[in-house]
């Protein structure tokens, strides 16, 4: 009977361990909520509250406040957009095929994901040029007409 109290909490410890081993989604998978802006070397957080990405395994779409005529605020949700994410090195590629752009664009940003934030940049840039930070959730009501 002793041997079965030494056993027990190895399964258990054992059985729970994989959880987070199995999860097959990407770490960019999620709400990202823009938070900062490099400007010239320094991180400004303007963005607050504005501006909002939804990532899944193979789309992005994104979701910004507005302001009526009257300064009520509504929100926009745009269109999904198919993606592919490659891993580069340390970091990931992230290319969005924009259709609903004339001319269809296709948009390269390379990300890193650095203490819980995830940091972008365009083809052309050398630094980074916006901070995100991933969020539960957050209720776009009312949506824009």
């Amino acid at each position: 009977m002793k041997r079965l109290w030494y056993i027990l909490p190895l399964l258990f410890v054992f059985s729970c361990e994989d959880n987070e081993d199995n999860d097959d989604s990407h770490p960019f998978v999620g709400l990202w909520e823009i938070k900062g802006e490099n400007v010239n070397g320094n991180w400004v957080d303007y963005y607050h509250g504005l501006y909002w990405f939804e990532i899944t395994e193979n789309t992005i779409s994104q979701s910004n406040k507005r302001f009526n005529a009257d300064s009520s605020v509504c929100y926009y949700h745009g269109p999904e957009y198919p993606m592919e994410i490659n891993k580069e090195g340390d970091n990931y590629r992230l290319a969005a095929f924009l259709s609903q752009i004339p001319p269809d664009t296709l948009i390269v940003i390379t990300c890193s994901l650095q203490d819980g934030m995830m940091y972008y940049k365009g083809e052309n840039d050398d630094d980074w040029i916006h901070r995100l930070e991933k969020i539960n959730s957050f209720d776009f009501t009312p949506l824009c007409e």
